[in-house]
């Protein structure tokens, strides 16, 4: 299958599907909503641009919009849709366009909110050459926005009986939102179980908040994108940006849950998990820093740089093949280098957890 487009962090080896399978359905309009800033309800997070808004959570609450006509006829879009990554409603491919209809036949019995990708806040600092933000900020465009924080524990409260999972970010850079650690706590108050992840460029994250975040386990996971290992390589993509100060905010985390005695790999699951009563608890965050492979940064010397860093820091990196202008050269999905990279590859938060989920409760 010939792939034309795919956003820059996603992996063609996605759009890998069994040829016997004639439909292929997103999972997310079935059981994940993704919230914008400025309150839209879209299909995911491809939907930048809100081309086909099913709603808005200043006019409707969550389960309304969730079963109302629009989203009615956008699972049925997908449903009768053909054998294909793209789709129509986003105008392009989608990484969760990869299910077959077999599978989903439990998520059309009952539909439930089980994931929430939320972004409080659509402003970044950074000015990423071919990030949507940077367009949003030179055009003035109404897209960019701050959700209120009522209509936020509204949304929170509404789904706390289905939440499993909580990506507290989308475009922006969540950590410019001042009542960021308010929202995280009343979120880990109203549904201690669902597992909170955020995505930071680093840039900016208040002294005062690291300690809190960690001593109160406020997140589960969070990943950095920091992609170089020197100030030189790091600013040609995060405009902007101060490679230091990302690392030196990440490192700051990781002593932090060293200091408390929090162990530091993923991969040391029995020494950070523990499962009690039906419940997982987590000692957090986990930590991951991601490095986005460009023909400026892809070096053995840069690697090799950054293997080290994050080898002594004692965290994992993901290794991002990206589709946009300036591509590594040196690195694709296909290359022997590329699968001998130390460190994650492919990448995803919630296989991850649901892998360790698995281990624990088969050890229990």
């Amino acid at each position: 299958m010939k792939v034309n487009y795919l956003h820059h962090n996603l992996d063609k080896k996605a759009f890998i599907f069994p040829k016997n399978e004639k439909v292929l359905i997103c999972q997310e309009i079935f059981n994940q909503v993704c919230v914008l800033a400025n309150g839209d309800v879209v299909c995911s997070c491809r939907d930048y641009n809100g081309m086909y808004i099913v709603g808005n959570i200043y006019q409707n609450r969550i389960y309304k919009i969730f079963h109302n006509e629009k989203y009615t006829q956008l699972r049925d879009i997908v449903l009768n849709s053909n054998y294909s990554c793209y789709c129509s409603q986003v105008k392009g491919n989608c990484v969760f366009k990869k299910r077959s209809s077999k599978s989903i036949q439990n998520e059309l019995k009952e539909l439930t909110i089980k994931k929430i990708q939320l972004e409080t806040i659509s402003n970044c600092n950074l000015n990423c050459p071919i990030c949507e933000v940077s367009n949003w900020k030179r055009n003035k465009s109404s897209r960019l926005a701050k959700l209120s924080f009522e209509t936020i524990k509204e949304l929170i409260y509404d789904v706390k009986n289905s939440l499993t999972y909580l990506s507290l970010f989308n475009y922006g850079e969540p950590f410019l939102d001042d009542r960021l650690l308010d929202i995280l706590r009343y979120i880990k108050e109203v549904v201690p179980r669902a597992y909170v992840y955020i995505h930071t460029n680093g840039n900016f994250i208040p002294d005062n908040w690291k300690q809190r975040i960690i001593e109160e386990h406020l997140i589960d996971e969070i990943s950095f994108s920091i992609d170089g290992a020197s100030q030189q390589t790091y600013e040609k993509y995060r405009v902007g940006g101060q490679f230091e100060r990302a690392f030196n905010n990440m490192a700051d985390l990781v002593n932090i849950k060293n200091k408390l005695g929090i162990s530091k790999h993923i991969g040391n699951y029995l020494k950070d998990i523990v499962y009690r009563k039906n419940r997982l608890w987590k000692f957090k965050p986990y930590i991951i820093w991601q490095y986005i492979l460009f023909e400026w940064n892809d070096s053995p010397e840069e690697i090799a740089k950054a293997q080290k860093l994050a080898k002594d820091l004692g965290i994992d990196i993901v290794w991002i093949i990206t589709h946009s202008n300036g591509k590594s050269k040196r690195f694709n999905e296909n290359t022997e280098e590329y699968h001998k990279l130390w460190g994650i590859k492919n990448y995803s938060s919630e296989v991850i957890s649901n892998q360790i989920e698995r281990k624990i409760v088969n050890k229990s």
